[in-house]
């Protein structure tokens, strides 16, 4: 199974780093394939 996260984001690109960081952090723990859209 993947879990797909999906984010909608409009003219946020200063935090799309910052999101990605935590969203990979809390992911990549479980152990679990993911993707974010």
């Amino acid at each position: 199974m993947v879990i797909s996260i999906v984010a909608p984001v409009f003219n946020e690109i200063e935090l799309l780093p910052e999101f990605h960081r935590r969203v990979s952090e809390v992911m990549d723990g479980l152990g679990e394939p993911w993707e974010l859209v």
